[in-house]
């Protein structure tokens, strides 16, 4: 009998040591400083419902199927950003990208039926804004997949639209 409250013992003592079963840390944990500026808008709200409701289910057919992200922020620019500088700046991107930005329409990037729930959305917020989303492909292997347009409002614009990621080895 004394064995077993030996070896019961020693278990507890296992998951017990602060070595081995570190104590639940009540710091919070440090995380990037976002500069993303989320705008709120009427516009972007309706933006917002339009295409979350339309991306919902979707995911983004690759080596790890990625569900579809709602993004927004607040620029000064009247236009779409054109370089991988530019998505940076704007904290639209997740920094651990290769070098290597396409830009591409929405039709050609969104070709596949699942996607027409989408590409149906995007089409009535090019009426609605009067602005063509485009479609960015940032980096070459694990490539962050961003739909963008940008929505204005009196005097203020925000770029809105969806993120996912396409893994391809």
């Amino acid at each position: 009998m004394t064995d077993n409250n030996d070896g019961e013992d020693a278990y507890m003592q296992m998951l017990n040591n602060p070595m081995i079963n570190p104590p639940h840390s009540t710091k919070p944990q440090m995380t990037k400083e976002s500069k993303l500026k989320p705008a709120s808008f009427p516009i972007v709200e309706e933006v917002r419902n339009l295409l979350t409701s339309s991306a919902k289910n979707i995911y983004l057919e690759s080596e790890s199927d990625e569900p579809f992200e709602w993004i927004n922020t607040k620029t000064t620019k009247t236009t779409l950003p054109t370089s991988i500088d530019e998505l940076d700046d704007l904290d639209l991107l997740n920094g651990d990208e290769e070098n290597h930005l396409e830009i591409k329409s929405y039709h050609d990037f969104l070709q596949d039926e699942r996607y027409r729930p989408i590409k149906e959305s995007l089409d009535k917020l090019k009426e609605k804004v009067d602005q063509e989303s485009k479609v960015y492909l940032v980096g070459r292997n694990s490539i962050t997949v961003l739909i963008l347009t940008i929505v204005h409002h009196e005097q203020e614009h925000a770029i809105v639209g969806l993120k996912s990621l396409l893994v391809q080895t």
